[in-house]
């Protein structure tokens, strides 16, 4: 089995409701699937505060396939990370992933993304 990566671009809440344990609800923003590209984890290193629902809108995140936290990074960070992978691998998905992240951060800088393993 393989190790693949998804990233969710979010706006983390201000707000914390007391019911949530201290985690922020993160709005997802969009999602980009970019399988085995192993590569972009050494970004995301870093716990995230908060969590996201899955598609179905019930299901609370928190944690990935692997039992591991969802991990946080900056929108910039990615960015610069996929830019390297990019020039080095040429890898589809990630120029994908690329175009997507920096049209996000164009109009929405203050956006994170979050690392979901599965």
């Amino acid at each position: 089995m393989s190790y693949d990566s998804r990233l969710y671009i979010v706006e983390e809440s201000n707000f914390v409701f007391p019911s949530d344990n201290g985690k922020r609800f993160a709005e997802v923003i969009g999602m980009v699937e970019l399988c085995v590209c192993y590569e972009i984890k050494d970004v995301f290193d870093e716990d995230a505060n908060g969590y996201i629902y899955s598609d179905d809108g019930n299901t609370r995140i928190e944690i990935d396939c692997y039992g591991e936290p969802l991990k946080v990074a900056s929108l910039k960070s990615v960015i610069v990370k996929l830019r390297k992978i990019v020039r080095e691998t040429d890898y589809r998905r990630a120029k994908i992933a690329l175009a997507f992240l920096e049209s996000v951060y164009e109009v929405m800088p203050e956006c994170k993304v979050y690392h979901y393993g599965h």
